[in-house]
Order: C-alpha cells, then structure tokens, then sequence
C-alpha cells in the first residue's frame, strides 16, 4: 500500500506524460532557438553593408535628431523611432537590438505555433515553427548577412511582417471573443505595418481584410454592427499615423511630415528605382522565360511527389491487389518528379520554385470553398485564419513572384508561403486523404521526414557561411564577428573571397579614425559604410547615409552634392563596392552613378591614407581615406 506521500510509480509516469503532452512541444522549440542563438551569435551582421544603417538612425535619434529632417529615410518612421526608444531603454549598442530581436523571434514562434495549433494540430504547428526558425530566422545562405532576423537588411521588413504575423493571432482570437476589442486591435496593427514598408502594408491590409470579412460573416451580424467594426478597426488604424503625424509636423513642415509618412510609396512612383536592374532581376523579370519554366517543373516535380506519397497513402488500407497498383501508381510519380527537378540535390521542398503557383492553387482553392459554404457560419470561422495567411502569402511573393527564393528577400517574403507548404503538406492533404479512406498519417510522415531533411541541408548552408566567420570587427557591446582573412586558402565558394579582407581593414580603418581624428572631427562614408560612423560614434554632418543607386535614385544626386557642399565633412572614407548588379558601374566612375559627388571630394580632398587596393578602381577590395584640403 502507498502512502499519500509516496505516489505509485504509474502516476509520476502520468504526470511527467502529461507534462511531455503540454510542454514537450515548446520545450523543443525553445531548446532549436537557444542552440540557433548559440551556434549563430555575433555573426549575423554585415560589417559595412546595409546594417550600419540600422545602428546609426535610430543612435542619431537618441540625440535628438528627426527623422526626415536631418536624416534622409525613405521607409516609415516606425522601426528606427522603435529601436531607437531600445536604445534609450537599454543603452546604444549592438547588443541591445540583438536582445530585442530575439524576443520578436521568440513571439513570431510561438504565434505561429499557438495558431496553427488552434487551427490544425500540433505536429503540423511543430514543424511549421521549426521551419521558421531553422529556414528564415537564423537564416544565411549568401556570404552577406543580414538576411536573417536578428539582424535584417532593414527593420521596416521584420517589424512589418512580425506585426502582420500579430494580427493573424487577433484574427484568430477574434473567431471566439470580443468584435470591438479585436477590431481595435486589428486596426492598430494594421496602422503600425502601414508605418514600415509598402509591400507587406499592401499583404497585411489584403490578409486583414479578407480574415475580418470571414469573421464578421461567420456571426451574422446587423449591418449596423457590421459598420461599427469597420469604423473601430479603421479609427484605430488611424492613431498611430495621427501620433506620428503630429510629431513631425511639430518639427518639419506638414507636406514634408506627410512624405516621411508615406515612406515607401514615393519610391513605388519613381521609375529609376522601380526599373532598376537590380529590382527587375530580383522579380524575375531579367529571365522571365527560363524563371516560369523553372516555377513551372519544380511545382510539377512537387505535385508528382506528393501524388507519389497519397498514393502510398490510399493503398496501406487496400487489399493486396490495389496495394499492387498503387506502389505501382506511387512509383511511376516518384521517378516522374525525379525527371522533373532533373535528380537535383535536396532541399526538395523549402527550395521556393513550387510556392508561387502552390500559393495561387491554395488561393482559388480556398476562395472555391468559402464560396460555395459561405452561408455556413461555423466553415467561415474556421477558414478565416487559413485565408488571411494564404493572402497574405500571396501578396508578399508578388515581388519575388518570378524568382522566388528563400534567400535574400526571400527570408521575409517567401515565409508566409513556405509555412503555407507545411500546413498543406502535413494537414489539409492528410485531412483530405482521411476523408477518402487514406492513411493520411503515412503521407504526414514521408513529408515530415523531407521537410526535417530539407532543414538539415538549410543549416548546412548556413553553417558553411557561420563557421567562417571568427574574426571580430569593433569591440564590447558593438562587436561585430566576421570572415576571417586567414582562411583564404581553405575557401570553397569563390562568391566568398571578394569578402575575406574587409573584416581586418575595417579594423585598420577604426585604428586611424582613433588616431588621426581630432574628437570632434567627423566624416562620410561613401558610397556605403555607415557602419564605421557609428562603431567610431563620430556623426555624418549631411542627412544622407548612404550612397548606393537606390538612393541616389530616390534622393537625387544634386541634392545630396549640395548637402555635402553646404555641410562639407572633415574627412571622407572610400569604402570599395562592386554595383554591377545594379546596372551601373563602380561610383564615380560612371557618369550616371555618383559622378558629380566624386568629382567635387576630389577638388576639396587629398588621401591621407590607405589600405589594401584602391577602392572603386577593380574587383579588388580596399579603403581609402582623404582629408579636408585648407
């Protein structure tokens, strides 16, 4: 007999299998996500490209700079006002936004996680979460980072697709709880998206829409009640462009508030940009012939497979004969999707060829259903989650649509749809061949098996980029952990080299900014190294922080000459950097690329320094710096 204090064995066994059922899960997410943090740290950054960017606006902001009016930004004003306030909090260092970017992870996961939950089931949100994690968040599939997030090429990105990503979770509460709490907070999130980036403000508002029409059918309301969820959600969309408004317009004049509101759909308008080489070619517009054919038999490659696995699925409960058949049947897809994607290496299905057209094949799919029970309240509660992600998925590939990819862009703009590809793959499919009398287990377990598999040749790229790096730029707080110039010989990328020597001339660079410089002396960085501005803590005296094409597209190169002109700076760093993939040639070489800016630091500026090879000359990387003549 056992006593009360001294439990039988089978229920402590009970208790710890209750405790696997509830926690198990998110003990293991937590457990990739500390190890990601680990295995990744430090070195998720660019030293000189796009990052410095934002280090140095929101540190600028701290000091009592405004956006738009002393700093030239082209996205909303709701990321760098947000980091800044970090700063604030935290103190200005690299790690404080590491910190807080890792929460956002750590949020985006367990949304996701709790959602598709809520929606499917729990192995399906299980590897959907690790999929973001493994695939997008620690993510680094090129020699350039910042395309991951922990350190994004741009928060406006992150921030807007994390906020997006909190309204599907209101979306989802709202099928059960209170209309007017949910559309305020629907409309709130909405309003800050609208305050990053146009692209996933368009996704968000068209993913919103369709997921609160669902909801708001789904109960049968008065179409009083109808207007009255409209107006909160659109009165609360509106505050916090009224709060940002009447800040700006308090420092600046109102038209110039309201552009640097707009942000991003200034630059939609103009044709430079949006006709750039470098945009075409990340649509896919430069090869649109050879990109929809590869979308084409990568998405028939994806289908075979997965007829291959139902058919696997459909003949585990047939009789011997059928059983025949089907592997048969299984077979012939299984080679047929082989011959299709030309036996080419894994990853098979995190690849991002297949999503644009899974993507739409989803979109008619779901709106084919919605249309044919929308007189069912209970399917238009259920569907409203799934249609918001499919739309939204939708929406943000269309930048990408042609060139679809998980890398560059792709670690914000393809996530949607690859999270879809798992929903599919290991819920609605195996739901589907249930119905019918398949074992949709088997199919579950044969994608789980590739989708793991996909992820471990994912880390394995990003780890080849990771392992390289070893070498710190900047120190303490702001180190930065880089490509070592030691392991040229042991390299087995090319694309990899041209980024070897930068780490340790950065630091060379920091060395004579340290010894050269009087205290209060500053300088500018062209045409891209705001970096070294901020890791010296030294300001750029013009609003302009960068010099790359996009900019001088947007801003207009007379303009930033005259800034420079009338606040000249004390020094100026040449910093190499290859354009080619903008369409123009290195800058101030070529007469459409920062030639007058060149043409005047030469007239006003003699080298006082350098290292490695001339900068802006060849391939060949190098930093120079030039002194103030006079």
């Amino acid at each position: 007999m056992f006593s009360p204090q001294h439990p039988p064995m089978s229920a402590i066994f009970q208790e710890v299998k209750r405790f696997g059922r509830k926690w198990g899960s998110p003990l293991l997410l937590l457990a990739v996500f500390l190890g990601l943090t680990v295995w990744s740290w430090r070195r998720w950054a660019d030293p000189i490209i796009d990052f410095g960017r934002e280090l140095y606006i929101p540190w600028q902001l701290t000091t009592g700079q405004v956006l738009y009016r002393d700093l030239a930004y082209f996205n909303g004003p709701l990321s760098p006002y947000l980091n800044a306030l970090w700063f604030r909090v935290f103190g200005v260092s690299f790690t404080s936004l590491i910190v807080i970017n890792l929460l956002i992870i750590m949020g985006i996961t367990w949304i996701l996680f709790r959602v598709i939950k809520g929606s499917a089931d729990e192995l399906t949100a299980l590897l959907a979460a690790l999929v973001f994690l493994c695939a997008f968040a620690f993510a680094h599939y090129e020699p350039i980072g910042n395309f991951n997030f922990v350190c994004p090429y741009s928060h406006d990105l992150t921030h807007g697709i994390a906020l997006t990503i909190l309204s599907l979770w209101v979306i989802w509460r709202w099928r059960n709880g209170s209309s007017r709490v949910m559309a305020f907070l629907a409309g709130l999130c909405l309003g800050l998206v609208f305050l990053t980036k146009a692209e996933v403000f368009l996704a968000a508002a068209a993913a919103t829409g369709v997921g609160v029409s669902l909801v708001i059918l789904s109960r049968r309301k008065s179409l009083g009640e109808l207007l009255q969820t409209f107006l909160i959600l659109s009165l609360a969309m509106l505050i916090p462009l009224a709060g940002f408004f009447f800040y700006l317009s308090a420092q600046m004049p109102v038209s110039q508030a309201v552009k640097g509101i707009a942000g991003t759909w200034g630059a939609l308008w103009n044709s430079n940009v949006t006709h750039n080489l470098f945009y075409r070619r990340i649509m896919g517009l430069d090869r649109l012939g050879v990109n929809s054919r590869m979308i084409l038999w990568e998405f028939l490659a994806l289908l075979l497979l997965a007829g291959a696995a139902a058919a696997v699925s459909m003949g585990f409960r047939a009789g011997r004969q059928k059983l025949m058949i089907l592997l048969g049947t299984a077979a012939i897809l299984l080679a047929g999707s082989c011959w299709a994607r030309q036996i080419s290496p894994p990853p098979w299905l995190l690849e991002g060829w297949p999503l644009p057209l899974l993507t739409v094949l989803l979109a008619i799919v779901v709106l084919a259903a919605c249309w044919r029970k929308w007189t069912d309240p209970q399917f238009l509660k259920d569907v409203a989650p799934l249609a918001f992600w499919v739309t939204l998925a939708l929406v943000l590939l269309f930048k990408t649509f042609f060139r679809p990819s998980l890398s560059q862009y792709g670690f914000v703009l393809a996530l949607p749809a690859a999270i879809l590809l798992v929903v599919t793959l290991m819920y609605l499919v195996p739901k589907g061949l249930q119905a019918y009398g398949g074992a949709g287990a088997i199919f579950r377990g044969l994608f789980a098996v590739i989708l793991l598999a996909d992820l471990l040749v994912l880390l394995t790229l990003s780890n080849y980029f990771y392992s390289q790096k070893n070498y710190v730029v900047g120190t303490g707080n702001d180190a930065i952990i880089t490509y070592n110039p030691q392991i040229r010989g042991k390299v087995e990328i090319p694309l990899l080299l041209p980024y070897l020597p930068r780490g340790e001339a950065m630091n060379q660079l920091l060395q004579q900014i340290e010894s050269r410089m009087a205290p209060g002396a500053n300088f500018v960085v062209l045409p891209e190294g705001v970096m070294v501005n901020y890791l010296t803590r030294r300001r750029n005296p013009t609003p302009f922080v960068n010099f790359m094409p996009p900019e001088l597209a947007i801003f207009g190169e007379s303009a930033i000459l005259k800034a420079l002109q009338a606040h000249p700076p004390d020094y100026v760093i040449l910093i190499h950097k290859d354009t080619a993939e903008y369409g123009v040639w290195f800058f101030g070489a070529d007469p459409a690329y920062g030639k007058l800016i060149m043409t005047w630091v030469a007239s006003q500026y003699r080298p006082v320094w350098q290292t490695q090879h001339e900068p802006l000359q060849d391939k060949n990387f190098g930093i120079k710096l030039l002194q103030r003549q006079g």
